[in-house]
């Protein structure tokens, strides 16, 4: 797995926000990264959040399997009212045809990139086994 780097506590805070504006079909939780503008092609804060992989715990042949929660919805108006100002929401797909939102705008006066990944990232071809 990647190293483990603190997330500001303001992107925790929209990536908070943002969560709130998505439900699951069971329960789950996203998790979040933040980059600062010299660390990304945006060249401003990138703040990236997908579903957090989670360990089945239960007796069974299940037992210990790497699951997700699966998006069901994302309401895109009230994830837009988190901003300050919005400057554009895009629709988009990953190379293996994953979708994405990406939101440009200002966050307590930061101008900031938020992008919402419907799957979780893997680091390996190992982890690329969960479902």
């Amino acid at each position: 797995m990647t190293e483990e780097v603190p997330v500001p506590a303001w992107a925790w805070e929209l990536a908070e926000a943002i969560t709130d504006t998505i439900e699951f079909k069971a329960q789950a939780s996203l998790d979040c990264q933040q980059l600062a503008p010299e660390e990304n092609e945006w060249g401003v804060d990138l703040v990236e959040l997908w579903p957090a992989l989670m360990e089945i715990q239960e007796a069974g042949p299940n037992d210990g399997e790497l699951v997700f929660g699966v998006v069901d919805r994302l309401d895109l108006l009230a994830a837009e009212k988190v901003f300050d100002e919005v400057d554009d929401v895009i629709l988009g797909f990953e190379n293996d045809g994953q979708p994405k939102i990406t939101f440009e705008g200002t966050f307590k006066g930061r101008q900031v990139v938020v992008i919402v990944y419907f799957e979780p990232w893997f680091d390996d071809e190992e982890d690329e086994d969960v479902e």
